[in-house]
């Protein structure tokens, strides 16, 4: 599994208890889609590591107590404390994704592999198909299918988005 095909859902805190329960931050709205999912990735070696729910509990409205089938004591969990849980984007709710994203990508600087800077991102819609993503190029509006083949990085920290599109996509807005 890649993290561009999967959407950040929340972060582990810390550990709860001497048998291998944790406590973690959820993004509003999403506790439902973990629980029907039944499991999470963590990053662990740079990659994204299944990890099953033995056991999951709502604690607040942003906030769960969770513990997995291969963690059974404190010393297990503690390694996990800080990392982000990640779920794959297409099981996730459209509605649920959409205003996600849009929250997350606004504000980000979006260029293109070979036109440079394009502009703005200014949020997301979602058409049948895909989201699009909106930028804000001047006065002009790029609409860009917001899909994995197009999307060269995502950097949360930058608050930055490199595109590759296809030949023509771009050029259609800039005339």
């Amino acid at each position: 599994m890649e993290k561009t095909d999967c959407f950040e859902v929340g972060r582990i805190r810390k550990t709860f208890g001497y048998k291998g329960e944790m406590i973690a931050s959820v993004r509003e709205g999403f506790y439902s889609t973990i629980e029907k999912e039944g499991s999470v990735f963590i990053e662990t070696d740079g990659e994204l590591v299944p990890y099953f729910f033995s056991n999951l509990e709502d604690e607040s409205s942003d906030s769960i107590r969770l513990s997995f089938d291969e963690i059974s004591d404190v010393d297990l969990a503690r390694p996990l404390c800080g990392k982000e849980m990640w779920i794959p984007s297409d099981v996730i709710p459209p509605a649920l994704l959409a205003e996600a994203l849009e929250l997350e990508i606004e504000g980000y600087e979006v260029s293109d592999i070979n036109h440079g800077l394009l502009g703005t991102a200014t949020g997301l819609e979602l058409y049948p198909q895909h989201y699009v993503l909106k930028i804000r190029h001047g006065r002009r509006e790029i609409l860009v299918p917001y899909v994995t083949a197009y999307i060269h990085t995502v950097d949360h920290k930058e608050k930055r988005i490199v595109l590759q599109t296809p030949e023509g996509l771009i050029e259609a807005y800039l005339k």
